[in-house]
């Protein structure tokens, strides 16, 4: 399936969640709406190994973030404005930890250093966002070292095995 495939295929899946979620669904419909966020992982993991301008990419993670935050809030809480974020701020936050990692990878007091960073992000966004954020910086650490250009689908398949504990 190619990346706009995907990208169509998890924006159905997320409305089919949010339809469930606003119009108290059922449950069916809130488990298919899950299947959008490893999707979504995998496409931010690819992203990032594909990009020419990491800064440029986590940039408009972050603006689109700012976009879709009003509504997503409205949606959440009936309030324009709330502190739990908004999807595209977890992705910006594990772009960031995969970036963080692989800059520091080859510097062992630094790798130790950066992995520290990234646990003290997950556990202060374990408080202040919903759970997913966790799933995402775990998921996006595990995927991005397996998709490298001798396995391409390795990503996809170490999110399968991390999303279902999530």
């Amino acid at each position: 399936m190619t990346a706009l495939g995907l990208k169509l295929l998890a924006s159905v899946f997320m409305l089919i969640d949010h339809i469930g979620y606003c119009f108290y669904g059922p449950m069916i419909l809130r488990i298919i709406g899950r299947l959008a966020f490893p999707i979504y992982v995998f496409q931010m993991t690819e992203g990032y190994r594909r990009t020419s301008n990491r800064l440029r990419y986590a940039v408009r993670l972050a603006i689109f973030g700012l976009i879709s935050q009003v509504p997503f809030s409205l949606m959440i809480e009936g309030v324009p404005m709330q502190w739990n974020l908004n999807v595209m701020f977890t992705l910006l936050i594990g772009y960031l930890a995969i970036w963080l990692l692989e800059t520091l990878k080859h510097r062992a007091g630094l790798l130790a250093l950066g992995i520290g960073i990234v646990l003290g992000v997950q556990i202060f966004f374990n408080r202040t966002t919903a759970r997913r954020g966790s799933c995402l910086r775990l998921l996006s650490t595990i995927c991005t070292p397996a998709a490298d250009s001798r396995n391409p689908k390795g990503s996809f398949a170490a999110i399968g095995i991390r999303a279902r504990s999530c």
